[in-house]
């Protein structure tokens, strides 16, 4: 798409403990119960991303293995009411 969003994914920490314990097929998960729950912070356009700051390192001088499209959280879009018909209009599984 042409718009990427930022979601903030909140797990509880029981699930995360299930879930590892069931990689190793040591316990199943049940996915009726509430895993979690999503936190949208907000978005930008792909054109304006691709415009972001570049980065090859952290701050701590680790040098990435390619360069990296940094974002900061305060150039995002915080105006969720425009992702609303966006969301609406996606298919359903």
């Amino acid at each position: 798409g042409n718009i990427f969003v930022l979601v903030k994914l909140h797990i509880k920490e029981t699930f995360l403990y299930k879930a590892i314990k069931a990689g190793f097929e040591l316990d199943t998960i049940n996915f009726r119960h509430r895993l979690g729950w999503l936190e949208i912070r907000g978005y930008i356009y792909k054109a304006d991303f691709l415009k972001s700051y570049e980065a090859d390192h952290l701050p701590d001088k680790t040098q990435f293995r390619q360069p990296n499209l940094i974002v900061a959280p305060v150039q995002l879009k915080q105006d969720l009411s425009f992702l609303k018909p966006i969301l609406e209009n996606l298919p359903s599984p």
